[in-house]
């Protein structure tokens, strides 16, 4: 499969996701990923803050951070629209905040 690269650059880190990496939907389905694997599993669903409950749509991928590579779970839902890192991918990283910066840093353990 072609390796296809994708930039952002607004990324929301949330401990409280713990899956492994949140993209929007155009992404998605621009970069080939399966719609659907499998709906046995109650795994394949999500709640939201607000209580709604959404489908995920999942895919695995290998994610690349400068030279730290890993696969992941990349997961979607209809309407998504931001990136989101959660703590199956954070227990991988070292995460550094410079709030008076605004900035945030990601590198391997």
């Amino acid at each position: 499969m072609k390796k296809r690269w994708i930039k952002y650059n607004n990324t929301i880190i949330d401990t409280g996701y713990d899956g492994d990496l949140l993209i929007p939907m155009d992404d998605f389905e621009k970069n080939g990923f399966n719609r659907v694997l499998s709906l046995d599993s109650g795994d394949w669903y999500a709640e939201s803050v607000s209580g709604e409950e959404l489908q995920l749509f999942k895919a695995y991928s290998d994610l690349k951070i400068n030279t730290f590579q890993i696969e992941a779970t990349v997961e979607s839902f209809d309407g998504s629209n931001s990136l989101m890192i959660g703590r199956g991918l954070l227990m991988h990283l070292k995460t550094l905040i410079d709030g008076k910066e605004a900035q945030t840093c990601i590198t391997p353990v």
